[in-house]
């Protein structure tokens, strides 16, 4: 465990960390925008969000 820390107090380590959280939270918007349609047919509820006004 302390290897983990000093690698944690290392500025490489949080760069690579909030590029690595950057990549997936595009990944996961682009995947739910990609099965919008499936995605209001399991959960219903998630139609009202697309309605207008």
């Amino acid at each position: 465990m302390p290897a983990l820390r000093e690698l944690m107090l290392t500025d490489g380590f949080w760069r690579r960390a909030w590029v690595a959280s950057g990549v997936v939270a595009v990944l996961v918007v682009l995947s739910v925008s990609f099965w919008w349609q499936d995605i209001v047919q399991v959960w219903p509820a998630a139609a009202r969000l697309h309605q207008p006004g």
